[in-house]
């Protein structure tokens, strides 16, 4: 089986594979894994079609989605502390898309319908905007929705493209993702493209794995139109993976020999365990991600399934991946680095699951360390001499209001890459799994190694501040909120897209409730004060702009302040 062959519809968007039921037997199974139209998960309409009058009104679900998310969410939060998570929860979500974004352009479209590149007019970015009919009257397909959404809002990591926010009403649900247009991964070819950056990009993807497997995250559709390439200019090779649509996730934390029994995704990427789980006493865990992760692989260095000959049925390639052996033979024949990489691949493609490497285990393989790159993966403890001056700042974050730190994670959480470059690079070294989260123990063990002398209450305040949602793991963009210099607030462009987050509805003006919404009665009326709201509440766009920039200028003096009263400290 070639690669042209094993790879799904090529949508930007990402496009499904299906669930399978126990109840029509083998050839079923195989038809409904191969199937581009899922009947059990929602299907993507023409967003045009979407606003049609002509629809019969009684076929549309008036259930709001996004309460059931929202209450999701929020229910399994250990603190009440603000991050982005908890932020990106507070726009109303009936708002119209159309206020926000416009210029839609068909990006393509798979098993379950289409993916928009659309303009976001405040900004003026382009973004991906992928359109979720509701269903008429099955909460098993609404469950489906909201798992997408919720998984989303969950993830934070540089190899997952970015969720920026969500819409909704009777009849869809729209989700905004950054774009990604440099392809996926099925385009690489080990015959033409440069060794070291294939290795780097599936690192990449190991990497989001590894990170949604640490959150109970399965994403149970890993295939080529699932793990796209887009531009890096901070990278030597100018790219990066980013893996894409939890629309089939799956939730199996805390399992031990897997809960989850639903034979979903592509059937040439599926593992053996999926397969064979349309019987109920056989269930699977987040290690199906690690077999489709080989399949990749094995596909692009040698263009060949590794189960399953280019004359492979359906049929034959569901024997095959669920019984045959490993076709070394093509890995032999395709060069030096497909031969390097058998020991890789063979602890990914095996076929007891409980014996397959984990995603964590993966990222320590020497295969995935290109030439140039030194990860520390937990074998020495990371130096940074930038440290000690990011834990001034975030020390000053620990003690800056509600709305100042809001306005830091929103402007962490819209920043270019290229903007927190050496944050990033800081955060990367400080990440010593490459996990894509770093724990409180290393972040100790860093600030140890690194001469950074604190008390523990000090210490215990940075780290609160670093993980305010309390679940041991600083994420990327709490990190970067806590670390960044107010001035990055102060650019007009940063200061519109702050402007935009509090004006829910597009209507170039913030209102007392939009405050409300994120910052809780009291201190939305003091921002409303300060920030000279009129008699009904309102603050225009010019008088917020003047606020933030206040702000940032007195944040800017309280960390100047701290650091010499530091520095005086360190003299006595």
């Amino acid at each position: 089986m070639t690669r042209q062959a094993s790879k799904g519809s090529n949508a930007s968007g990402g496009s499904k594979g299906s669930r399978g039921s126990s109840s029509h037997g083998l050839e079923g199974i195989v038809a409904r894994s191969m199937s581009k139209i899922s009947s059990s998960c929602c299907c993507f309409i023409a967003l045009e079609q979407l606003r049609s009058p002509r629809r019969d009104p009684r076929r549309r679900n008036s259930q709001l989605l996004s309460s059931v998310i929202r209450h999701r969410m929020l229910s399994t939060r250990k603190s009440e502390n603000q991050d982005i998570h908890s932020l990106l929860l507070c726009p109303d979500p009936s708002r119209r898309l159309e206020r926000s974004y416009g210029s839609p352009k068909p990006l393509g479209h798979g098993g379950f319908g289409h993916v928009y590149r659309m303009r976001h007019r405040m900004s003026g970015d382009i973004r991906a905007i992928k359109v979720i009919k509701k269903p008429s009257d099955s909460s098993e397909e609404l469950q489906s929705i909201s798992n997408e959404v919720y998984a989303l809002l969950q993830l934070d990591h540089p190899n997952i493209a970015k969720l920026f926010e969500y819409f909704e009403d009777r009849q869809a649900i729209y989700v905004v993702t950054e774009l990604c247009t440099g392809g996926n991964i099925g385009e690489l070819d080990a015959q033409v493209d440069d060794w070291d950056e294939i290795r780097l990009l599936f690192r990449d993807v190991v990497r989001a794995i590894a990170y949604c497997h640490s959150e109970g995250i399965a994403h149970r559709d890993l295939k080529f139109d699932n793990c796209l390439i887009t531009d890096c200019s901070e990278r030597r090779c100018g790219r990066m993976a980013k893996v894409i649509d939890f629309g089939l996730a799956g939730f199996a934390k805390g399992a031990e020999g897997g809960t989850m029994n639903e034979v979903v995704g592509t059937l040439y990427f599926l593992a053996p365990e999926v397969l064979k789980s349309q019987d109920p006493m056989n269930r699977y865990g987040l290690e199906c991600d690690l077999w489709s992760l080989g399949v990749m692989l094995f596909v692009v260095l040698t263009n060949e399934h590794p189960f399953c000959s280019t004359a492979a049925g359906p049929a034959d390639a569901y024997r095959r991946i669920s019984n045959g052996a490993l076709r070394v033979s093509c890995l032999r024949n395709c060069g030096a680095l497909a031969i390097e990489s058998e020991d890789l691949l063979r602890s990914l493609l095996v076929k007891e699951p409980l014996n397959r490497c984990t995603a964590a285990e993966a990222l320590l393989h020497p295969w995935l360390q290109p030439a140039g790159e030194s990860p520390h993966h937990g074998k020495t403890e990371p130096r940074t001499e930038k440290l000690d001056s990011l834990v001034e700042r975030i020390l000053s974050f620990s003690r800056f209001s509600r709305f100042e730190q809001a306005i830091l994670t929103v402007a962490a959480h819209e920043a270019r890459p290229r903007d927190v470059e050496e944050l990033m690079e800081v955060y990367s070294i400080l990440d010593v799994t490459q996990a894509g989260y770093i724990s409180r123990d290393d972040f100790r063990r860093a600030l140890k190694v690194s001469d950074v002398r604190m008390s523990k209450m000090e210490t215990d305040a940075v780290l609160d501040s670093l993980d305010p949602d309390k679940d041991a793991k600083i994420q990327l963009t709490d990190f970067l909120a806590a670390t960044l210099k107010p001035s990055h607030v102060k650019s007009e462009k940063v200061l519109e897209e702050l402007f935009n987050f509090f004006d829910f509805h597009g209507t170039g003006l913030i209102s007392h409730e939009d405050l409300k919404q994120v910052l809780g009665q009291e201190l939305a009326c003091h921002v409303a004060v300060q920030a000279r709201a009129d008699a009904q509440g309102v603050i225009s766009k010019d008088n917020f702009k003047v606020f933030l920039l206040k702000a940032m200028d007195k944040l800017e003096l309280q960390i100047q302040n701290e650091k010499s009263l530091a520095a005086m400290m360190v003299i006595k």
